[in-house]
C-alpha cells in the first residue's frame, strides 16, 4: 500500500471516531434542559456534514489511486536459453528485462539456482548463480549479461533459444553467444551453438550480448601480429605496434589459466604459470578493441 493510501486510511478513522465521539456526546447533552440545546445540536450538525464529506472525497481519492496503481503496466522482454549435451541432459535460464528490475540482485524477479543436474546453464550476480535475471530498463545494446555453464560429463553442448517475447522479437536485435575461448559470435535467433566441454564449471567463457563487436572494431590487430614464446618457465607474448590492454590465456576445453586486464603494453612477461605441457588459446585485446586470439602449444 503506498504512503497516500495508508494516510488516506488513517485520516478517514480518525474522522469516524470523532463523529461517533460528537454523537455521543450529543445524545447526553439532549437529556439535559438547557436553552443552549438547539445550538449545539446545529453546531455538531454542521460538524458531522463536513466531516462526512471530508471522508467521501479521500475514499474516492484512495479508490483513484489504487485504480490507477493496479493498472501500471510491467513491461518485459525474455529469453529463455537451452542447453543440451550426452544422454538427453538439459539445462534451461532465462534473462530478460523488466519494469521495476535492476542490475543486481531483485527480490521476487531473480531466482537463485539451486538443481545441480549433469549439467547446468545460469546466469551470474556478483558471481552467484541464478536460473532467472532480469536487468532494468531502458535496454541497451551494449548490455552484456555473463553466462556460468557447468558439467560433470565431457563431450559436444549446444546451446540454442527454447522462445523469447517482447523486443526481442524483433528480427533486427540480435541474441549473440559469445565464446570468449574461440573469440566466436553466434545470433542465437538463426544458429544453435555447439561447443565441446570436459568436467568443471566455466564462468568467464560464454556471454550473451546484443551487438557483434568484430563487425565494429577496427580490426587493424591481425593473428600474424601477436607472437607467443617460451623462455625457460616464462611465457612472453609480444604484439609488435600495438599496445594490448587484456591477455588471457586458456586450456583447449576452455578453462581460464590466465588473466590480465591492466596490460598496457605491446610486450607481456608471464613467469609462475604451472601447468602441464598442453595446447592452449592466447587471446589478446588491443587498446582500440581488437581481439585476437590464436592456438599456442606450452
Amino acid at each position: 500500500m503506498s504512503n497516500f493510501l495508508k494516510l488516506t486510511k488513517n485520516l478517514v478513522d480518525i474522522c469516524i471516531r470523532f463523529i461517533t465521539q460528537i454523537m455521543s456526546n450529543n445524545l447526553i447533552y439532549y437529556t439535559m434542559k438547557t436553552s443552549k440545546k438547539e445550538f449545539r445540536f446545529n453546531s455538531i450538525t454542521k460538524i458531522t456534514v463536513v466531516l462526512l464529506f471530508i471522508i467521501g472525497s479521500l475514499q474516492m481519492s484512495a479508490v483513484g489511486m489504487s485504480s490507477k496503481a493496479s493498472l501500471t503496466t510491467i513491461e518485459r522482454h525474455r529469453v529463455w536459453l537451452n542447453v543440451t549435451g550426452p544422454a538427453d541432459t538439459f539445462s534451461q535460464t532465462l534473462i530478460g528485462y523488466r519494469t521495476g528490475a535492476t542490475d543486481g540482485v531483485d527480490a521476487g524477479l531473480d531466482g537463485a539456482f539451486f538443481n545441480n543436474g549433469a549439467i547446468s546453464l545460469t546466469t551470474l550476480i556478483n558471481n552467484d548463480r541464478y536460473a532467472i535475471q532480469f536487468r532494468g530498463f531502458p535496454f541497451s545494446s551494449s548490455s552484456m549479461m555473463p553466462l556460468s555453464f557447468a558439467t560433470s560429463i565431457s563431450g559436444t553442448f549446444t546451446l540454442a533459444i527454447d522462445h523469447m517475447d517482447g523486443l526481442f522479437l524483433d528480427p533486427n536485435q540480435p541474441v549473440y553467444i559469445y565464446d570468449v575461448v574461440t573469440n566466436n559470435y553466434v545470433n542465437l535467433k538463426t544458429t544453435n551453438y555447439s561447443f565441446s566441454a570436459t568436467p568443471g564449471t566455466y564462468n568467464d567463457r560464454f556471454r550473451i550480448v546484443y551487438n557483434n563487436t568484430l563487425d565494429v572494431a577496427n580490426n587493424n590487430f591481425r593473428v600474424s601480429d601477436l607472437v607467443v614464446s617460451k623462455s625457460n618457465d616464462s611465457i612472453i607474448i609480444n604484439s609488435g605496434n600495438t599496445v594490448l590492454v587484456n591477455v588471457a590465456l586458456f586450456s583447449i576445453d576452455g578453462k581460464m589459466l590466465y588473466n590480465n586486464n591492466n596490460v598496457n603494453s605491446n610486450e607481456l612477461l608471464i613467469q609462475n604459470l604451472y601447468v602441464n605441457n598442453q595446447p592452449m588459446i592466447v587471446k589478446a585485446i588491443s587498446d582500440n578493441g581488437s581481439i585476437v586470439s590464436k592456438k599456442w602449444i606450452y
